[in-house]
């Protein structure tokens, strides 16, 4: 039986990602009026993990076995945070560092099967790069700061970073950007069907 006035929360992991740096956030909200109750952000420096891939160093790259590194924390992630499913940002083709591109499709892959392992039915939702800046009113700005900015106006962000005791001004960009990749989701109305 339902409680009048009883939030149903789930739970979704916003995801700006990186090989070396990755920004992630944990949205609670509540179903019934889709309102974000709580936002907590970090970031987790690939290069600062601990080496638990199980990969021999001298038959892997540097690079896959930072793959792994990431997929391995992701795991842990999914484990502690149990979300209802993960809203990711899209690979963004630069003109001018294209090779940038395979990288950002990698840390994809390798992200969404750590998923898939975790909860097949889990849905790995990919948000395009304009689509998070539109979200939160930036769309065609360019700049590092431009989207802490935008949250900063956004009321029901601010209050769910104070909620979950987030303060933006600690954060990085890469966790400042999960956050609007979570949000450019909600926008999205993509959790529709979410249990």
């Amino acid at each position: 039986m339902l409680i009048p006035n009883t939030p149903m929360v789930y739970t979704m992991i916003a995801i700006d990602p990186g090989s070396n740096i990755t920004g992630v956030s944990r949205f609670d909200i509540d179903v019934r009026n889709k309102k974000i109750l709580s936002i907590r952000t970090w970031r987790i420096d690939v290069n600062k993990l601990k080496n638990d891939t199980g990969l021999p160093e001298e038959m892997f790259s540097e690079r896959m076995i930072r793959y792994y590194k990431l997929r391995n924390e992701f795991i842990r992630i999914l484990h502690r945070e149990n979300p209802h499913y993960v809203a990711y940002e899209g690979p963004f083709m630069n003109k001018l560092q294209p090779s940038a591109y395979g990288p950002l499709v990698s840390v994809m892959t390798i992200l969404q099967d750590a998923l898939v392992q975790y909860c097949p039915g889990n849905p790995f939702y990919i948000t395009q790069p304009q689509q998070v800046k539109k979200a939160v009113g930036v769309a065609g700005k360019k700049g590092k700061g431009v989207i802490k900015e935008a949250i900063e106006k956004i009321p029901e962000l601010m209050e769910a970073l104070k909620a979950g005791q987030t303060k933006l001004d600690e954060l990085d960009d890469n966790a400042i950007d999960s956050i609007a990749v979570g949000y450019s989701a909600l926008k999205l109305d993509i959790y529709q069907g979410v249990p």
